[in-house]
């Protein structure tokens, strides 16, 4: 697959009136997800995601518009480049983000300066009377409406309009215009860049019973608010973070720190600078779902217990004639190497610490453990 067609910032959703007149006369061809043949997700810690989308679809000769359903809304339009798996197949011209799902608020926006009905408050036998107004434009939950000369302000929930001519998108799309030079069946893959995919790694230590050893489990928890589905999905998470134009300085110093990062299994790679995770294939992340999976099991890591006094200095308290006593910190300490039974890169996370209790698991307590490479401790 080559990079055919790349969409520049300022660039993105121009279209002259007399393209707009030329494609609206085009019968729209409609690419759900159930035409997907791949689909890839590559999630970030900071709230990105990379997804690569790829659909068939038959070209006609000639003008072709195709709307993309399905897209993210969180999708960052300007990021946005489709590949062709028959380079050449269709001579992109025009891309164009809609994201004007239906909703009432937006409904009565674009009915603002025409005529509306208004449904009375007083119902007869068997319908509800009907008055006609001009919308001058809706505030709150009120609307501003003339009637016979006169404003009035009515709520918008009385309000009846008509629904716009063309297609209706009940989700984010993108619509692709085009000229095909002969009949071709393609695949076309979008890729681009969304927020509300994100992950993060979280770990489970269980001490044995004298404390000498830890089992310890690992797992990786994505959240999709994205508005989307992911059906079908091959899905790997980086850990590190690339460098953005938010914080330049902050982001480098982390993608140095994650440099260190070390191949540690056949699902694991360290690529450029990042360290990727493989989670699989055919996998689904429904919208608004929450969803683990683990990335290892391990039993019996040897263990050091440490009693530690951190910033420790004497003090004494006059009011009560003591000496005021400083609790200390625990610290469980293993290493992270193959010697140790283990020995594997470790995703910054939450660290939970659980005991053995009288026939019940104990929880001890929890931690913040950053990015940890092989043979650290």
């Amino acid at each position: 697959m080559r990079i055919f067609f790349i969409l520049a910032v300022a660039a993105f959703a121009l279209a002259s009136p007399a393209a707009d007149a030329a494609s609206s006369e085009i019968a729209e061809t409609i690419i759900t997800p159930a035409a997907r043949t791949a689909l890839g997700l590559t999630i970030y810690n900071d709230n990105l995601a990379l997804v690569r989308d790829a659909r068939r679809i038959s070209l006609q000769p000639g003008p072709n518009a195709i709307r993309f359903e399905g897209v993210t809304n969180g999708i960052n339009p300007s990021s946005v480049f489709i590949e062709q798996s028959h380079p050449g197949a269709l001579n992109i011209q025009e891309v164009n983000y809609d994201a004007d799902t239906p909703n009432w608020d937006a409904l009565l926006a674009k009915s603002a300066g025409k005529t509306v009905r208004i449904r009375s408050v007083r119902k007869t036998k068997n319908k509800e009377p009907l008055t006609t107004a001009i919308l001058l434009g809706v505030s709150g939950s009120q609307a501003l409406v003339e009637m016979n000369g006169q404003a009035r302000t009515v709520s918008k929930n009385r309000l009846i309009v008509d629904l716009p001519p063309g297609p209706r998108h009940f989700s984010p799309s993108l619509a692709i215009l085009g000229d095909a030079p002969t009949l071709a069946k393609v695949d076309l893959a979008l890729t681009y860049m969304t927020g509300g995919l994100t992950w993060r790694a979280n770990y489970t230590g269980r001490l044995n019973g004298d404390e000498t050893s830890l089992g310890l489990t690992g797992f990786v928890t994505l959240a999709n608010s994205t508005g989307a589905a992911f059906d079908n999905a091959t899905v790997r998470v980086v850990a590190g973070a690339v460098n953005r134009l938010a914080g330049p300085v902050r982001h480098r110093a982390k993608l140095m720190a994650s440099a260190a990062l070390a191949l540690s299994s056949p699902g694991e790679a360290a690529i450029s600078d990042v360290h990727v995770i493989s989670l699989g294939e055919n996998l689904a992340i429904g919208p608004n779902q929450t969803k683990q999976f683990a990335l290892f099991k391990t039993h019996d890591i040897p263990i050091k217990k440490e009693y530690r006094l951190e910033n420790h200095g004497a003090s004494y308290n006059r009011a009560y004639s003591a000496v005021v006593r400083d609790q200390p910190v625990i610290r469980l300490i293993f290493r992270n190497d193959a010697a140790s039974g283990f020995g594997r890169v470790l995703p910054s996370g939450v660290m939970r610490i659980y005991a053995k209790g009288d026939g019940a698991p104990l929880f001890l307590g929890e931690t913040s453990m950053p990015n940890t490479p092989r043979n650290e401790t």
